[in-house]
């Protein structure tokens, strides 16, 4: 039985607003954030300033995973209410088929995700304890994370550099498209 539960919009209102508040603070987590003001992290991307997050509609998920394949090792994450899984793993190459979007698996990893469940992908680039956090976010038809692929950082802590200029060299290029 799918039961609807309607907000009223004041109380919406109210609790973007709070959010709002507890991202110009600055270091708290974009989930957390989003489970702390009940809201689908959709939202709470959608309250960063362009110079921080980037969307692109779910239909480029194929583009953007292979892409994301050329990076090397990356971190893959998931986390919900009851926690986080980062794992670093080689994403393969994939193609959609039968509703799925098949991995070419030659390392641990996910496979065959339904392509149709990605509604958007998010590159965020904000501060995140006094550096630079930078994540391509993909987010299912209820506006939460399927999966998270994080730049990955060295034993300095520091951004890979490859990883960072494949990250900016994809900022680029969808700003570029979801301006338009």
């Amino acid at each position: 039985m799918n039961i609807a539960v309607t907000i009223p919009a004041s109380d919406f209102a109210t609790r973007l607003q709070a959010a709002g508040t507890a991202l110009a603070i600055g270091d708290a987590d974009l989930d957390e954030i989003a489970r702390r003001h009940d809201l689908a992290l959709r939202d709470v991307l959608a309250l960063l300033p362009s110079s921080q997050a980037c969307k692109a509609d779910g239909r480029y998920f194929a583009e953007v995973w292979d892409e994301l394949a050329s990076w090397g090792r990356v971190v893959f994450a998931t986390s919900d209410a009851h926690g986080a899984f980062e794992m670093t793993t080689q994403l393969q190459p994939g193609r959609a088929g039968r509703g799925l979007f098949n991995l070419f698996a030659l390392a641990p990893g996910p496979d065959a995700p339904s392509r149709d469940l990605c509604a958007a992908v998010w590159l965020v680039d904000r501060p995140r304890s006094g550096r630079g956090s930078r994540a391509v976010i993909f987010l299912n038809q209820a506006g939460d994370a399927l999966f998270k692929i994080l730049v990955r950082r060295d034993v300095a802590r520091q951004p890979d550099g490859n990883q960072l200029a494949k990250f900016e060299a994809m900022w680029a290029k969808w700003r570029r498209c979801s301006s338009t």
